[in-house]
């Protein structure tokens, strides 16, 4: 690994030729029991994504998804290089694609710690994207952000609920915000989320 990240750095045109499969080699070692193949892995994938700035259209979904499955593991040191490695992959996708990826992958998944990683992202890319540009984004961008952002405002765990909130109060004061909202998430779940909303203000 310390081979492939010395690679990304110094020679990224070199890696990304072989990108595909690089992605698909680091996958496979991110989900590796020995925990310093896994974090070796998740350094190297962190390098990676920097290194994916010109090719953001790379097929990464599968290494995304590996990294969203250890972000819950056991070792505080495994889990910290994933966040770490995820936090690289959020700022260097566009925004469509990241989003998509975060709640394909992670807000959407069966463990309570990886969906918390998710609305922590989320909440991340919307303080750096800002209202104006989340509020006047495509229609699927918004309504996919919008959408997950609430369903994370009901969740069991208090860390996903503050990430969420976090995530809020980025838009809530957006002279926009209430219209936006109202066209894309369901009545139902607005009712069950508004005193949550009114309590940002």
């Amino acid at each position: 690994m310390p081979v492939l990240v010395r690679l990304v750095r110094h020679h990224p045109d070199s890696v990304l030729l072989q990108a595909p499969a690089v992605a698909a080699a680091l996958s496979r070692h991110v989900r590796n029991l020995r925990s310093q193949v896994a974090r070796a892995a998740c350094q190297a994938a962190g390098e990676f994504f920097v290194g994916l700035r010109r090719t953001p259209d790379l097929d990464v979904e599968e290494l995304v998804g590996s990294l969203f499955h250890r972000s819950a593991d056991t070792n505080r040191f495994l889990r910290a290089d994933c966040n770490a490695a995820l936090d690289k992959m959020a700022d260097v996708l566009p925004p469509a694609r990241a989003v998509q990826l975060i709640v394909s992958k992670g807000a959407s998944h069966q463990n309570a710690v990886v969906r918390t990683v998710a609305a922590r992202l989320l909440a991340a890319l919307t303080a750096r994207l800002g209202a104006d540009r989340v509020l006047s984004a495509p229609r699927d961008l918004r309504s996919r952000l919008l959408v997950t952002g609430s369903s994370l405002l009901t969740e069991g765990s208090l860390d996903t609920r503050c990430h969420a909130k976090s995530m809020f109060r980025h838009l809530v004061f957006h002279p926009n915000f209430a219209t936006v909202l109202s066209e894309v998430v369901p009545q139902q779940v607005l009712r069950n989320i508004s005193k949550t909303l009114q309590s940002l203000k």
